[in-house]
């Protein structure tokens, strides 16, 4: 009986020992620990509850226009046409008033870097050249034949999110 209560009592002991040193560490290095954690949880939803383009189309969107009316400076009134090209480029043909007041047309796109790496695990056979990827491509050539100016593109290009 001796000999149980002996083993009960260092097995407490020794994982009364290890809490405590991690919990000295935890407080210690709270930011250490804090950074590890967020990678940790971020990693395990993105491989076994991820998110699909689908669901997350609208807040792309949303993100795609507030971006379009601070960078041109302008507010969007009317999307005539938009498109995702690849799930990561947005291309949008809308109606706009300039601070001026003056109503005007253009055509202008937004990159997202919204997808971990753990986006494309297991999805390598996926078909990225669907109908809308079409619509966002005759987006892209309307303005590079109509709307395209240099003296902006050479300022704005390649935003990061």
């Amino acid at each position: 009986m001796n000999y149980v209560i002996c083993c009960l009592r260092t097995l407490f002991y020794c994982s009364l020992l290890i809490f405590s040193c991690v919990s000295l560490s935890v407080i210690n290095y709270p930011e250490y620990y804090g950074i590890r954690y967020l990678v940790a949880k971020q990693s395990i939803k993105n491989i076994f509850y991820p998110t699909t383009f689908e669901e997350f189309k609208p807040t792309l969107k949303f993100y795609s226009y507030v971006k379009l009316s601070r960078w041109n400076d302008h507010h969007i009134i009317d999307i005539i046409e938009d498109a995702f090209a690849f799930e990561y480029e947005y291309w949008c043909k809308y109606t706009y008033i300039d601070k001026y007041g003056k109503r005007g047309i253009n055509i202008d796109r937004v990159i997202h870097n919204w997808k971990p790496w753990e986006y494309h695990y297991l999805e390598h056979d996926k078909d990225y050249i669907t109908p809308e990827h079409n619509r966002a491509m005759a987006l892209r050539k309307g303005w590079m034949d109509n709307y395209r100016n240099m003296e902006i593109e050479q300022h704005r290009r390649y935003q990061i999110d």
